[in-house]
């Protein structure tokens, strides 16, 4: 019986037969007889009956949770890699007169992304990128007003560090 390649591969695993990635099944399969040759008579008896064991064993088959698992960070991978064309904007006063660029990154135990993001010109940009640019928040000092007068003192205010613009794309 003629043996595919990945049989013969795996057969050499277990006999522990060096061999290179892009050998033939022809060559892997003659390697293979060697070793076997050269191995004394009960020697090669028991070998092959434990690569035949290996071979019989079934396969560990993923659970039903984690299928369900893989399936779950597939999808959520996908949702956060779909990409708008968006524009975004620097609401920060203190340096918007200077900044071209911004650096957003996102990572999990699943995936990671990053990318060095231009400002005020439209890019096409993953939806997890645009979420960090979301979330992100920065704190302006306003001056505090009382019955219409400035007091002279500064209140904190938290407000979003980007602005974002989405584009209409029609395909």
């Amino acid at each position: 019986m003629d043996k595919t390649l990945e049989e013969l591969k795996a057969e050499a695993d277990v006999l522990g037969v060096v061999y290179s990635d892009r050998i033939g099944a022809t060559k892997l399969a003659e390697k293979i007889e060697a070793h076997y040759t050269s191995q004394s008579a009960g020697d090669f008896v028991k070998v092959k009956e434990e690569v035949k064991a290996e071979k019989e064993t079934p396969q560990k088959k993923q659970s039903n949770a984690e299928q369900v698992e893989r399936d779950m960070i597939q999808t959520a991978k996908k949702a956060a890699m779909e990409t708008k064309i968006v524009t975004i904007s620097s609401n920060d006063k203190r340096d918007n007169d200077v900044t071209t660029s911004i650096y957003l990154s996102m990572e999990n135990q699943h995936f990671s992304v990053a990318k060095y993001v231009p400002l005020d010109i439209p890019v096409e940009l993953e939806a997890c990128l645009i979420e960090v640019a979301k979330s992100t928040f920065i704190t302006l000092h306003t001056d505090e007003i009382i019955d219409g007068r400035r007091t002279g003192n500064k209140t904190p205010k938290s407000v979003r560090k980007f602005t974002i613009s989405y584009e209409d794309i029609k395909k």
